[in-house]
């Protein structure tokens, strides 16, 4: 085949927007159509096909975002729990705060801008430091969540697992999370986890806030959605 006639085959073959071109043998072109929203490239019999994720993959829901010297209010992701999904996975990369003693702090947020700070968070925090003693914090009816601690140091991430009952509902008032964190080429690392607003309260959760107890944080957070309960 010449370049002209394969220009012209690729041509006649590509009738619609999103198409894909590809070789449904030797030497023998096919036209994939475009496949519907959400939908990922598989493979069916050595072929190309769209075809649906299983209730169980995960999906991103938030791309890396990068925040960087911000404290309190201004790092917020609002818009990232829908009724889509119950369970959220975060991912906190590379995050730092600018005073060592300083704590990076979770809140909920609801109604798609109001941060929630009702007192009724409970949980802790367990850390082993850099030096090997075993730190931890327990809080009881507090206002927020101290995910990690004595962050001044580079290359921090971690990961919160989170489920939220009743959003599809129209009537959430409970979620669990569950933390980790490390930090490479260093000993340390903690754990936590939490159950949240167990009082009933009806709020329709909707996103995060990460504040910062003394100084500034700096990091990436990405979020996925996956298997509804």
């Amino acid at each position: 085949m010449t370049r002209a006639r394969d220009v012209a085959n690729i041509d006649g073959l590509l009738t619609t927007t999103g198409d894909t071109y590809y070789a449904s043998a030797a030497g023998t072109p096919a036209r994939l159509g475009v496949g519907t929203t959400g939908q990922v490239l598989s493979v069916s019999g050595g072929i190309p096909a769209w075809a649906t994720p299983s209730a169980g993959a995960l999906t991103l829901v938030k791309a890396e975002t990068a925040f960087s010297a911000v404290a309190n209010t201004s790092t917020t992701f609002d818009g990232v729990f829908t009724s889509t999904y119950n369970n959220y996975l975060i991912i906190l990369n590379k995050t730092l705060n600018s005073v060592d003693s300083g704590s990076i702090n979770f809140n909920m947020r609801y109604s798609t801008g109001t941060t929630d700070s009702d007192g009724a968070n409970t949980g802790g925090t367990f850390v082993r430091n850099s030096s090997g003693t075993d730190l931890s914090w327990y809080f009881n009816n507090a206002t927020t969540m101290k995910l990690m601690t004595n962050q001044n140091t580079a290359g921090r991430f971690g990961t919160c697992n989170l489920w939220i009952g009743g959003l599809d509902s129209g009537s959430a008032s409970r979620y669990q999370m569950n933390w980790q964190f490390s930090t490479p080429g260093d000993n340390s690392f903690g754990n936590g986890g939490n159950v949240q607003n167990n009082n009933g309260t009806t709020r329709i959760w909707t996103g995060f806030i990460l504040t910062a107890s003394s100084g500034t944080i700096s990091g990436t957070a990405t979020v996925y959605g996956f298997g509804k309960a």
